[in-house]
Order: structure tokens, then sequence, then C-alpha cells
């Protein structure tokens, strides 16, 4: 008995000040993944397929300095099984509550993928868009940085 490939489509959301580690190190994992378990199953298509986007801006640059150019989240009209978000670097309540209140398509983008199905997921600081997007009402979360 086989197992069936089916495609998890993911998009990974990078938010201006973004960690390049969080940002690229999930992609790196779905390589890997991809990788093994094309040789374990012998399954010339891959299992995980992944886009990177931004939001508010096509042009981000992450805390390292890396500059990136995608498409903006909150225009896709594609539905996505696995959304997500990573952290950004925190400078401050001032500066982090201006970012916080600058992504309301974001925000509405992400209720409509929820709504649909997808998993919506974060780490670090950017679990407070998944709150301010109103993903965490009446759920219990937490959060490091």
């Amino acid at each position: 008995m086989g197992i069936t490939a089916i495609m998890v489509n993911f998009a990974i959301i990078a938010i201006d000040g973004c960690y390049g580690s969080s940002l690229h190190g999930l992609a790196d994992v779905l390589v890997v993944a991809n990788a093994h378990l094309k040789k374990t199953l012998n399954e010339t298509s891959p299992f995980f397929n992944w886009q990177f986007f931004t939001s508010r801006n096509h042009e981000i640059k992450t805390s390292n300095g890396l500059s990136m150019s995608h498409a903006l989240a909150e225009q896709s009209e594609q539905q996505f099984d696995v959304i997500f978000i990573p952290g950004i670097l925190y400078e401050g309540v001032k500066a982090f509550t201006k970012k916080l209140s600058g992504h309301g398509d974001l925000y509405q983008w992400l209720i409509k993928q929820h709504q649909a199905g997808a998993i919506i997921c974060a780490n670090c600081t950017s679990t407070f868009f998944l709150a301010e997007a109103g993903l965490l009402n009446n759920k219990t979360s937490t959060t490091v940085w």
C-alpha cells in the first residue's frame, strides 16, 4: 500500500524587518523534507510547495539586511494550506505598534484564508500579527522573543 502524494502549499510572508533565519529556515526544512520523501517513497513530485510573499510593500529588507521583492500576500487569490509569518526584529514598543497597525489588508487576507481552512502560524514577535488579525481571540497562546 503506497502513499498518495498530496501537494501542501505554503505561503511564507516576509514582513519588513523579519529575521532572515526564520524566513528562510522553513523553506530549508521543506527542501529537506521533499528530498527525503522523494528518496524514501520514490516519488517524483514534491509534497511541499512554497511561495514567498511580502505585505504592504513589494520590497522588504530582513533584519540582517537582505533585500527581497515579492508579490503582496494580500493581493493573492490562491488558497493556501499553511501560512507562516516569521518573527520580526523588535525595535521598541513605538516602532512595533506602528508596524502592527500598518497591515490591515494582510489581516483581512489572513482571516479569509483561515475561514477557508488554512493553518495560520507565526513565531516570535509575529504572533502579535495573528492577534491583531483577531485570529487568537478567545484562544490561549504563547510567544517568546
